[in-house]
C-alpha cells in the first residue's frame, strides 16, 4: 500500500500539471486564432486603417517575442512558479483592457500588454514541463496538453465569429478570463516549490536592449515599407540599423560571462535545426490571419460563416499533436518530424496555387494538410531541441525555443503583410491608372467591405477581388519557402534517436 500511494499521487500531480499546461495552451490558442476572424468587425467598429489594424496583431506577437528570453532568464532567479503566476494575472488584465477598448492606440497597447503576459508563460511553461515532469511522460503529457489546447485553437475562428457575428467581438477578450482564473488555480495547486533558483537578476541588460532593437527595426521595416515606400530614408535605415545592431549583439554576447543567449548553443546542429523549424512553423502559421480576412473580403464570408471555414486548419491538430508525441516517444523526432513537414509544405503549396481559383473546397484541402502538419511538428520539435542540450543549459534553451516561435510568428506575420500589401498596392494603382481614376488605394478597398449597389464603380470589385487574391498568394508562396527549409532542416540534421532525449 505504501508504494502504491506515492505512485498514485504522482499520477495525480501530472494530470493536475497536464491540465495546467492544458489551460494555458488553449487561452493562447484561442486568442490567436479567434482573433483573426473578428479582425474585420473590430476594423469597423473602432475605425481603424489596415495599418492599424495590422499593428494591432503584430505587437501582440513582437511584445511576446521581445520578452521571452528575459523572463527565461528571470525565472532562475524569481522563481519559475512566481514568474508564469504573473503572467497569468497580467494577461487577464490585458483582455479586460482589449474587451473595453474604444480607439486604435488603446487596442494596440493592450494588445502589447497581452504579448508581455503571454510571453511570461511561454518562458516558463516549457520549464515546469521539463523540472516536474518524469522524462517517460514527457512525450505524452506535452502531446496530451497540446492536443487539448489545440481544440480552442481549432475552435478559437468559430468562437470568435459567432461572438462577431451574433454578440460582440469584445466578448472573444472577456473569455480569457474565466480561462486565467483556471490557470491560476491549478499553478497554485500543482507545482512544486522551486528548487533551482540561483545567481543574481538579469545581468546582461545591454544585450537584451541590442536583441529588443534589431527586432523592433527588422518588424518596422517589414510592416511600414509597403506604406511608406521600401526606398524611403526611415524604411532603409530601419533595415540597416537592425542589421548592424544585430551584428552588435552577436559580438557582444561573445564576449559576455554571463550573456542573454549563449551562443555556443547554436554548435549543437539538432538544437540549431529544430529551433529553425519553429521559427518557420510559426511563421507560416501566422498567415491564418490572412486566410481569414480573404474569406471575408473576396468570398464574402461573415465573421461566423469564415470561423466554421478556418476549423479544417485546427481540427486535425488536436489528433496529429498527440500521434505525434507518441510516435516521439517510441521512434524519436525524425519520423514525426518527416511526417508532419511534408504534410505541412504541401498544404502551403497546394493553398498557394488553388487560391486564385476563389473557390474554398481546393483551398480547404491545402488547410487540412496543413492542420495535420502542425500538429505533428510543433510537440516533436520543441521536444528535440530540449532533448538535445545538457540540464545547466535548460533554462536558456527554453527561452531560445519559445523566443524562436514567436520571433517567427512576429516575422512571418511582417512578411506576410509585407508581401501581400505591396502587391495589392501595386495592382490597386494599376488599376486606378488604367481606368484613369481619382480615387486612392484605400477607396478601392473600401469597394469589397462595404459597396453599395449605387457605387459607380462597383463594376471594379471583381477586379479588386482578384488582385487582393493574387496578393495573398503571393505571400503564400513566399512564406513556403520557409516550410520547405524545414523539410530540408528534418532530412539533414534530426535522427531517430529517442535515447538522445535524456534531460533527466
Amino acid at each position: 500500500m505504501s508504494e502504491t500511494q506515492p505512485a498514485i499521487a504522482e499520477k495525480n500531480r501530472i494530470f493536475k500539471i497536464t491540465l495546467v499546461i492544458s489551460a494555458f495552451l488553449s487561452m493562447i490558442f484561442l486568442d490567436q486564432t479567434g482573433v483573426s476572424v473578428t479582425l474585420t468587425s473590430i476594423q469597423n467598429e473602432l475605425a481603424l486603417s489596415s495599418a492599424t489594424l495590422s499593428w494591432m496583431m503584430n505587437a501582440y506577437f513582437l511584445s511576446l517575442s521581445a520578452c521571452l528570453l528575459l523572463f527565461a532568464r528571470l525565472s532562475d532567479t524569481l522563481g519559475i512558479k512566481n514568474i508564469f503566476y504573473t503572467g497569468i494575472v497580467v494577461f487577464m488584465l490585458a483582455s479586460v483592457g482589449c474587451a473595453t477598448a474604444t480607439s486604435g492606440p488603446w487596442i494596440i497597447a493592450t494588445r502589447a500588454l497581452q504579448g508581455i503576459g503571454a510571453s511570461m508563460g511561454y518562458a516558463t511553461y516549457l520549464l515546469i514541463f521539463n523540472y516536474q515532469v518524469a522524462k517517460k511522460y514527457r512525450g505524452r503529457v506535452l502531446g496530451t496538453a497540446a492536443a487539448f489546447g489545440a481544440i480552442f485553437l481549432a475552435l478559437g475562428p468559430l468562437i470568435g465569429g459567432f461572438f462577431s457575428s451574433v454578440m460582440s467581438w469584445r466578448f472573444l477578450f472577456w473569455l480569457n478570463v474565466p480561462i486565467c482564473a483556471v490557470c491560476l488555480f491549478f499553478t497554485a495547486t500543482a507545482f512544486r516549490q522551486d528548487e533551482h533558483q540561483h545567481g543574481p537578476l538579469l545581468t546582461d541588460k545591454l544585450g537584451l536592449l541590442f536583441y529588443l532593437l534589431a527586432i523592433v527595426g527588422l518588424v518596422c521595416f517589414l510592416m511600414e515599407g509597403s506604406r511608406l515606400g521600401w526606398l524611403n530614408p526611415y524604411i532603409v535605415s530601419a533595415f540597416a540599423g537592425s542589421l548592424a545592431v544585430f551584428i552588435l549583439f552577436i559580438y557582444h554576447e561573445k564576449k559576455q560571462h554571463d550573456p542573454l543567449v549563449d551562443l555556443a548553443l547554436f554548435k549543437n546542429k539538432v538544437f540549431t535545426a529544430s529551433i529553425i523549424i519553429l521559427f518557420g512553423n510559426y511563421a507560416c502559421v501566422t498567415s491564418i490571419v490572412f486566410w481569414a480576412l480573404w474569406l471575408q473580403r473576396v468570398l464574402g464570408y461573415s465573421p461566423l460563416l469564415a470561423g466554421i471555414a478556418l476549423l479544417p486548419a485546427g481540427v486535425p491538430y488536436i489528433f496529429s499533436s498527440r500521434i505525434g508525441g507518441i510516435l516521439y516517444d517510441r521512434h524519436g523526432a525524425r519520423t514525426p518530424l518527416l511526417i508532419g513537414s511534408l504534410f505541412f509544405l504541401a498544404g502551403f503549396i497546394e493553398m498557394t496555387v488553388v487560391a486564385p481559383m476563389q473557390q474554398y473546397s481546393w483551398f480547404m484541402l491545402g488547410m487540412l494538410s496543413m492542420g495535420i502538419g502542425w500538429g505533428f511538428v510543433r510537440p516533436c520539435a520543441i521536444l528535440s531541441g530540449l532533448n538535445s542540450v545538457p540540464i545547466a543549459h535548460k533554462s536558456m534553451a527554453t527561452g531560445m525555443i519559445s523566443t524562436m516561435r514567436q520571433l517567427g510568428a512576429a516575422v512571418g506575420f511582417a512578411l506576410m503583410y509585407a508581401v501581400i500589401s505591396t502587391y495589392e498596392n501595386v495592382s490597386l494603382t494599376h488599376i486606378i491608372q488604367k481606368n484613369k481614376l481619382t480615387v486612392t488605394t484605400s477607396d478601392l478597398n473600401h469597394l469589397i467591405t462595404q459597396a453599395s449597389a449605387n457605387d459607380s464603380l462597383s463594376y471594379l470589385i471583381p477586379v479588386i477581388k482578384t488582385a487582393h487574391t493574387h496578393a495573398l498568394s503571393w505571400g503564400m508562396g513566399v512564406i513556403s519557402l520557409l516550410a520547405l527549409l524545414n523539410l530540408v532542416l528534418v532530412i539533414q540534421y534530426l535522427h531517430n534517436d529517442p535515447e538522445q532525449a535524456d534531460i533527466s
